[in-house]
């Protein structure tokens, strides 16, 4: 787009914390920028950069700041945009397709030709599948494990995908299920067509085209720091994982590829941005394309496809919405780490504004100690709730633990903003709990006080002994148990969560300070273990060795 499509005049500070740039009619409803100063006024929220787009004209609005006490964003300020990466991967395989470089019935099989894949399943899986997340396969590979849950992917390399490849199992295929990995592996497969890397084809067949010259991969200029709940949060640094989610944009090149999107035909990808928009395959009540997840709104009695996509990382949010019914798009950029999701398809849908993300309150110890215990759900099943270090978590069974943060009496935000727990109390003693998630409400009874732990005596063992017991370990086809030697004990870790170090606390047992996880180990004849039970509050599971 011109330079003069993105008009920057400045305006009036609005309520002290938005920003408004850009001559234009259209208004950013009340409801929305109150929720969006709300939420910065409770710390949830720290910059957040907020385009819209009507029929070619535009505004654009800037709250808070880039850091607690620091300067306004920009609209060049420069954001982490997490999975609405996918976006321009889609569009790079559109061009791809359009090129005749791919074929969307093209095999990883025929791609990958150097692999020998342990699972015909996964050779013969198509493009097409992954690109429209019908594979079968996980939202992050097995062998994913972290050595910082902060910045997840920065060891995940080509060298760790391939071994993926080779070795993984996958079913489910033909049911949709949202993947990352499969947006890893579709850039990767990308960039071995070409035999270019990644990161400059995405440069040079998207980003300089679409003239976003502020976007890219790494320590971009502008780009700022993170937080989550006022905290700082280290930036994400990707290596295979970078199609998925390694992008960095400002909100003026976001709202250049939203107009391109919306208005292609002066520009030199007009094919593949059209080829990139068309509905793919049924997705949980909408559709996916290759670019987009796509959901149907009403408009003058009539149906209309909104196309969006969304990111969060540690510490930053995105979300992009276009309706073409409408001409109409919607940009948020932020650097918290708090989903913008909800928020952005309220307001490209004509809804009402979400309420803002309430405050997070500071919890003690001696406070957390009240909501400890084990709960039953009345539709069956445990609730493991259990004072931490970091103040309180949830388990649910068959799951591992999540922490909570308070926003009120009784009341909790579980990691993620994946749901909330309340507490029900009963002459001021706690009795129960609600879970609140995705639209339900399950009630619980708490049945004793504290919560059980496994608490033994442990004694070093040298590394000779422990070596025994190192070693991969299959729990299913996507999670994984993997266990290191770490003088005097071992460090366990299960698939994208943090490891855990244990010693031993009884013949082929190991367990940790805390008394909340204990593995047992199955030996083989010759010393060598050959499976463990992973045992952790109400998650308990069986794993047999599968060294990579």
């Amino acid at each position: 787009m011109p330079a003069s499509f993105l008009r920057r005049v400045a305006g009036p500070v609005i309520a002290a914390l938005a920003l408004p740039i850009g001559a234009s009619a259209i208004e950013l409803r009340d409801e929305f920028r109150a929720a969006i100063e709300q939420g910065v006024a409770n710390g949830r929220y720290q910059s957040v950069a907020v385009g819209l787009l009507d029929n070619g004209e535009q505004s654009q609005w800037l709250f808070g700041a880039v850091a607690p006490g620091g300067a306004k964003p920009t609209a060049d300020t420069v954001y982490e945009i997490g999975s609405t990466t996918r976006c321009f991967t889609g569009l790079l395989l559109a061009e791809a397709l359009y090129a005749g470089k791919i074929r969307l019935d093209d095999t990883l099989g025929r791609i990958f030709a150097d692999i020998r894949f342990a699972d015909p399943k996964l050779a013969a899986t198509t493009i097409g599948e992954i690109a429209a997340h019908r594979a079968g396969l996980p939202p992050v590979a097995s062998n994913l494990f972290p050595r910082n849950v902060d910045d997840p992917y920065v060891a995940f390399d080509a060298a760790t995908l391939a071994a993926w490849l080779a070795h993984a199992h996958v079913d489910g295929a033909g049911t949709y299920r949202y993947s990352e990995l499969g947006v890893a592996v579709l850039g990767e497969a990308i960039a071995r067509i070409y035999r270019k890397d990644y990161r400059s084809l995405m440069t040079a067949d998207v980003l300089a085209p679409l003239a976003l010259a502020e976007s890219g991969f790494g320590n971009v200029p502008h780009l700022v720091d993170g937080f989550r709940d006022g905290k700082s949060a280290p930036h994400w640094q990707h290596q295979a994982f970078a199609p998925a989610s390694g992008l960095r944009a400002s909100l003026s090149d976001l709202m250049r590829f939203a107009a391109a999107t919306l208005r292609p035909d002066s520009s030199s990808l007009r094919a593949a941005i059209l080829l990139a928009r068309q509905p793919r395959a049924a997705a949980g009540g909408g559709e996916t394309a290759l670019a987009w997840q796509i959901v149907p709104v009403e408009s003058d009695g009539q149906k209309w496809p909104l196309l969006w996509q969304a990111g969060i990382t540690g510490g930053f949010a995105s979300f992009v919405g276009i309706r073409t019914d409408k001409q109409r798009a919607v940009v948020l950029l932020g650097n918290a780490g708090i989903d913008l999701s909800t928020l952005g398809l309220t307001l490209i849908a004509d809804r009402n504004a979400p309420p803002a993300p309430p405050k997070i309150l500071p919890m003690f110890a001696p406070a957390s100690l009240a909501y400890a215990g084990l709960y039953r759900f009345d539709t069956g099943g445990d609730l493991l709730v259990r004072a931490t270090d970091d103040g309180l978590s949830m388990q649910i069974g068959g799951y591992v633990p999540q922490i909570m943060s308070a926003y009120d009496d009784d009341a909790f935000e579980i990691a993620g903003a994946s749901g909330q727990l309340t507490f029900e109390r009963t002459d001021a003693k706690v009795v129960g709990a609600i879970l609140h998630r995705g639209g339900t409400n399950l009630h619980a009874n708490r049945l004793s006080e504290g919560a059980p732990t496994l608490k033994r005596n442990t004694s070093p063992l040298d590394a000779k002994e422990l070596a025994a017991y190192a070693g991969d370990y299959a729990l299913s086809g996507s999670a994984r148990a993997h266990v290191v030697v770490a003088t005097p004990g071992l460090r366990a870790q299960l698939t994208g969560t943090a490891a855990t170090f244990l010693q031993s606390c009884a013949h082929d047992l190991f367990c940790d300070a805390d008394g909340t996880l204990e593995i047992a180990f199955t030996r083989e004849k010759g010393g060598k273990a050959s499976a463990l039970d992973w045992r952790q509050g109400v998650f308990e599971a069986r794993a047999t060795r599968d060294d990579w």
